[in-house]
């Protein structure tokens, strides 16, 4: 976790053993640029990280970009050596969501950007930003499955993008058409703070949620991009952490987002209580599965199921004044 006045964010950092060799990158559009925040010619960008030494790496760019003062062309591969703890940057001023990684040793990738706003403010002005960043999944840990579940607090909705990995895979929204993408394309879509989505998909895909800029609903909150975890990455145990607001003299909400099988729900407990009636619960159209947002307070907590059998999948956030 990052945190500093009007700015921060966190992700899940994976571990050595679950990094890969083939990555396809979630980004945000740029959508403008804030000389009054010191931030220009803002980037579209990710990041890599060696883990072995020798290790190759081809990138393919989904957009023109400037690599070690050398100009490449969208599709053309750049190839790169790393080594263990060497890093690398690509930005472009162009949406990079789809780029493509692929390496003969596993590598650590990171996607965000320095400053970004999310979402249309509704008087069509400048909205609010800050910086957001996710460790990237490899391909093979994508999923075929998720629930959607509306950020807490919010009340226009938030920004989901869909990106395929294979060609020719299909995409099924509840209430939606199907729609086809390949390799490399992604679907973004707002959805309704009021409403709770199925996604399945033909082949597995990576699903982020982005919080819009507190310009959009005047909400105490700021742009985040979240991973959603796929219905077979779901576990039975958690720990977790939340950011202190307090260091910097602010008040903070902490929330969570949960999604399990509707029959299993009660076995639930969070730091080592049943969650109880206050809990507000929504069935997924469609499915058998249930979500709800659950308040925590500042801190470090668990939450599980009292069956070791049963997995459900769970998404952390929190809010402040002009940040989330």
């Amino acid at each position: 976790v990052f945190t500093e006045s009007d700015s921060s964010d966190g992700y899940l950092g994976l571990p050595v053993d679950v990094l890969g060799t083939e990555y396809l990158v979630p980004c945000n559009t740029v959508t403008s640029d804030r000389p009054e925040e010191g931030f220009t010619h803002i980037p579209s960008e990710f990041g890599l990280v060696g883990v072995y030494d020798n290790t190759t790496v081809n990138i393919v760019p989904t957009q023109p970009v400037l690599f070690e003062d050398q100009s490449y062309s969208s599709k053309q591969t750049i190839t790169v050596r790393l080594n263990r703890l060497e890093t690398l940057q690509v930005q472009s001023r162009d949406d990079l969501t789809g780029s493509r990684i692929t390496s003969d040793k596993p590598v650590a990738v990171l996607s965000g950007n320095l400053f970004t706003q999310v979402g249309a403010h509704p008087d069509g002005k400048v909205g609010s930003g800050t910086h957001i960043v996710e460790m990237i999944p490899p391909v093979d840990c994508w999923g075929t499955q998720f629930g959607l579940v509306p950020l807490k607090e919010r009340t226009r909705g938030d920004i989901f993008r869909v990106l395929a990995a294979k060609a020719d895979t299909q995409v099924n929204l509840t209430g939606n058409n199907p729609r086809i993408l390949h390799s490399g394309e992604f679907w973004e879509f707002s959805l309704s703070s009021f409403l709770y989505k199925h996604l399945i998909t033909s082949e597995p895909v990576l699903v982020v949620q982005y919080s819009k800029s507190k310009t959009v609903d005047q909400a105490r909150a700021d742009p985040f991009m979240m991973l959603i975890p796929s219905v077979s990455q779901f576990d039975n145990n958690y720990s977790f952490s939340t950011v202190d607001f307090a260091v910097l003299r602010l008040v903070g909400t902490y929330h969570l987002n949960v999604v399990i099988r509707t029959a299993e729900k009660d076995g639930l407990r969070l730091d080592d209580n049943a969650l109880g009636p206050m809990v507000q619960w929504a069935v997924i159209p469609g499915t058998d599965l249930s979500a709800a947002r659950i308040d925590v307070g500042c801190g470090s907590h668990t939450l599980l199921h009292g069956s070791p059998a049963v997995t459900f999948g769970v998404s952390v956030y929190g809010f402040t004044d002009w940040d989330g």
